[in-house]
């Protein structure tokens, strides 16, 4: 029995649609509203017999695969994954982490444990007053406190990490888990690590529990700073983490755009006021895992950081790495007066909170207004002007877009277009060049993954519609294909087609594109498979495009760096045909 099999073997339909959805019995069947398409009345329902769901609206279908899929936005591979973890299944053919299942579950349990225990201590002890009366005078609900399952760490060193012990958690799960400190210096002593913080637990986009973010209610010189987050573990990784990720992702997907706040109570003064599309990082500044994660349900953010200095260098920062993963990038601005964050402008006025994200200005535009409020005289102003201005619009994944902010610029700034055309194009050039040790491996790297993951969609449709493989081939030359396995492969059906045999004598003995088979291209008919096989045929080949640009733009980055001025323009001319 195969991983898909055991899979859809132990789990129900039912069950994984309700971790998404409020599912309701109606006769022999399950019904919801549909998370596909807006609708008033469900028409999206499942059947436990057959474990299959449709939508009689927008005429959708399929298995929990399928589902998990649609819902969360991320390829089979991903969606295998996320369902082997929750049937208990080892995958046999997917690369996993250092943690074994068992490991895994054992540690989820443990944190999860962890925040009732802390969310019982805030409600019902008596040490926790001062930390109810903090939550209160901040605004908090009750209704706020269970949701988020806010919860309290006492200022005691052993409290929690002795109630554990005496469930028989191990002292190895307590410290792999976050919860507690070995000290190994002289006696060896298991110490709680989190001690008099208010505590914000960090949920998985499932609603798991994977970390926690404690606020001292008060400050000294021993306790380590006002906020301390989980250090990192095999759950936790401060730099894909996002906060309320879970409680948001709906309705993130559902509004087209995501507010990112920077705080927590930030997010949840938020919530509070119904605008649950609220997240937020766990860092100063947000990371490509964070993106990743926040693309499968938008590519828009609307962005608030503090006004402040250091407010304003995380924002830059957020936004040159969202630019590059082509996220559209807007602005929220709160009026002078009207409060520091988010928190503090809802207490004040939650209308002009609520005003200034609907009003949310383009990035590029805000940019703009600030670096050119006139137009420079002096020729080195303008200089630096333009390529402050030019530094952001590199760092655009669009083509299309990069010419719409360079006449933009180029008029607001008083420079030629063609001339500022040249000054984006160094500045690409530079990005890539500068630092290869990290812009050149990220653009590489994701275009690697994607191509391999497209690659292995087309191999695996090719098996079965070989009829097509001429139109393909016109597509795709072998050196497009970048796996050495899928390439000699695709050779020799290349030498198979041209000897007259139209059909694969050499089929694929791989079990991720037999899986890839089985359960994602299952129920497609042969029409809607061939369709599939030629959108993901031009995708191969738009990307294979895209790194030849990439490949000029950091020789276009090497010659600039040599002072070789003629090669500089060959490049930029042979650039140009390219975008054409």
């Amino acid at each position: 029995m195969n991983d898909v099999e055991q899979i859809k073997q132990r789990l129900d339909i039912v069950d994984v649609v309700r971790d998404y959805l409020t599912v309701k019995q109606a006769g022999g069947h399950y019904k919801a509203l549909c998370p596909f398409h807006h609708e008033s009345s469900p028409s999206f329902m499942l059947n436990k017999e057959r474990q299959i769901w449709h939508c009689f609206g927008c005429n959708e279908g399929g298995d929990i695969f399928s589902f998990v899929q649609r819902v969360e936005n991320i390829d089979f591979r991903e969606a295998l994954k996320i369902l082997a973890e929750k049937a208990g299944v080892e995958l046999t053919n997917t690369t996993q982490s250092g943690l074994s299942q068992n490991e895994r579950v054992r540690l989820l349990e443990l944190l999860n444990s962890a925040a009732a225990v802390y969310h019982r201590i805030l409600l019902e002890l008596p040490g926790a007053g001062s930390a109810r009366a903090y939550l209160e005078r901040r605004g908090l609900s009750k209704s706020a406190i269970e949701i988020f399952q806010i919860g309290f760490s006492p200022d005691s060193w052993e409290l929690i990490t002795q109630y554990f012990q005496k469930k028989n958690t191990s002292a190895e799960d307590l410290v792999a888990a976050g919860l507690s400190i070995l000290k190994t210096e002289g006696r060896q002593r298991l110490f709680d690590r989190f001690r008099g913080r208010i505590m914000f637990p960090f949920h998985d986009a499932h609603g798991r529990v994977i970390g926690f973010t404690g606020r001292v209610l008060v400050e000294t010189k021993d306790n380590g700073g006002k906020y301390m987050n989980s250090p990192e573990t095999p759950l936790f990784h401060k730099g894909s983490a996002i906060y309320a990720l879970h409680l948001a992702k709906q309705a993130i997907k559902e509004k087209k755009f995501a507010v990112l706040v920077e705080g927590q109570m930030d997010v949840i003064a938020c919530h509070e006021i119904g605008m649950k599309n609220t997240i937020a990082c766990s860092g100063t500044a947000l990371t490509t895992e964070q993106l990743k994660m926040i693309k499968r349900y938008t590519d828009e953010l609307r962005m608030a950081f503090d006004s402040d200095a250091a407010g304003q260098h995380a924002a830059e920062r957020s936004v040159a790495i969202a630019l590059a993963e082509g996220f559209t990038i807007k602005m929220i601005r709160i009026p002078e007066g009207a409060g520091k964050d988010a928190d503090e402008c809802i207490r004040k006025d939650k209308s002009v909170w609520e005003a200034a994200v609907a009003n949310a200005a383009p990035f590029m535009e805000v940019l703009l207004q600030n670096i050119s409020p006139t137009l420079a005289k002096d020729p080195k102003e303008k200089r630096l002007r333009a390529e402050r201005f030019a530094q952001f619009i590199a760092m655009v994944p669009s083509a299309v877009e990069r010419d719409h902010w360079i006449q933009h610029g180029s008029l607001q700034l008083g420079v030629a277009a063609d001339t500022f055309q040249e000054i984006v194009l160094r500045a690409r050039a530079g990005q890539n060049a500068a630092s290869p040790q990290i812009q050149e491996k990220v653009t590489q790297n994701k275009g690697s993954t994607l191509r391999k993951l497209i690659e292995e969609r087309v191999m695996a449709l090719l098996q079965t519609e070989f009829c097509l493989f001429e139109e393909i081939r016109s597509q795709i030359p072998e050196d497009v294909i970048s796996d050495d396995a899928y390439r000699a492969l695709y050779k020799e059906w290349t030498n198979q087609y041209t000897a007259g045999i139209h059909s694969p004598s050499a089929p694929i003995q791989d079990p991720t594109l037999e899986l890839l088979l089985a359960a994602s291209y299952a129920d497609f008919g042969q029409k809607d498979r061939q369709s599939e096989l030629r959108a993901l045929a031009k995708r191969l080949r738009e990307l294979y495009l895209t790194e030849h640009r990439e490949s000029l733009i950091r020789e276009i980055g090497l010659a600039e760096a040599a002072s070789d001025t003629a090669r500089v323009q060959e490049l930029l001319q042979r650039y140009q045909k390219l975008i054409v």
